[in-house]
This record gives structure tokens, sequence and C-alpha cells, in this order.
């Protein structure tokens, strides 16, 4: 498996908002995202792919660490699938030939953090 790194530098402005694009388009699944929040103060971040605005990962007030964000599978009445009628049943996110977008929120006013996402 090929795995590439989307390395992105999130710097805020006066507001504490950022909007990002990691620099490469992605191919694959996403495996991982691993955040450094660096000097920013418990941002809210918003990933999705830029072109499908298919969603990687929603989070309030974000702390560093890895993360593993999955889809949830739905059957073809788009009811959500699930292996006992309680636990859902995760599946990959993909990306086909698109860049990543970030949103920050509420970051602090000229912050700096880092986030990683692994697509392979």
């Amino acid at each position: 498996m090929n795995v590439t790194a989307h390395v992105m530098t999130l710097t805020t402005d006066g507001d504490g908002a950022a909007t990002v694009y990691s620099d490469k388009q992605a191919n694959g699944n996403v495996l991982a995202v691993i955040f450094d929040v660096g000097t920013l103060t418990t941002p809210n971040l918003t990933v999705t792919g830029k072109e499908t605005g298919i969603a990687i990962l929603t989070k309030e007030a974000m702390g560093s660490g890895t993360y593993h964000p999955c889809g949830m599978a739905q059957s073809t009445e788009l009811a959500d699938l699930t292996f006992d009628d309680t636990n859902k049943v995760p599946v990959p996110i993909p990306l086909a030939n698109e860049q990543i977008k970030v949103v920050v929120a509420s970051g602090g006013a000229t912050k700096t953090g880092t986030l990683t996402i692994l697509v392979g």
C-alpha cells in the first residue's frame, strides 16, 4: 500500500479563523488524522474533501492526538447498517483526486498548529 502524508500548517487570522488546503490531491482512503495543536487555543476543526465536500472530521475544542475517522455504511434505503441493531458498521472515507480542506474556528488570534492526514 502506498501511503501519502498531507501536512498542513494551520495559521489563524486575527479572528482565530483559517481555511487551508492540502498542497496536492489525495487519492485513497483516509487512514489517520494526526493533529498537533501547537499554539492554537482549543480550535474547532472541520475537515472535508474540497471538491466533493465529503466529511472527514468535525470536532470542537480539538486537542493534539492521532485519530482514525471513518464513515458509516448504509443500506440501499440509506438506513444505517448495524451489526446487531446497535453497533454501526464503519467504512473507509474515500478521496479521489481532490484536495483536503481544513476550516479552523475559535483557534485564537494569530496562532499555529499542524494537521497531517495519512491517505492510502
